[in-house]
């Protein structure tokens, strides 16, 4: 997923300029349906870490993780320009 990520990243920098109303629709529809990847992949995995580990600390793991995952997104973020209207 991080790989589809990041070429969705090349592909809108590459043509951030020129971006067509047609190109802006996908990138955005393409974008979240990464985020619901990653959901549907945390989810797939929460009953794994509960065999092995407590709920509570299931939880905490997962709210570490998220964490993560929105530093990350926030620095890939502030180095991407907005679409221009």
């Amino acid at each position: 997923m991080n790989d589809v990520r990041y070429a969705l990243i090349k592909e809108y920098a590459k043509n951030s300029d020129t971006t067509t109303e047609e190109q802006a629709d996908s990138f955005i529809k393409r974008w979240l349906a990464l985020d619901q990847d990653n959901t549907q992949l945390r989810l797939k995995y929460i009953p794994d870490f509960e065999k092995v580990i407590s709920h509570k600390k299931t939880a905490m793991f997962f709210q570490i993780d998220r964490r993560v995952s929105v530093m990350i997104e926030l620095q890939l973020a502030s180095q991407v320009p907005l679409v221009k209207p």
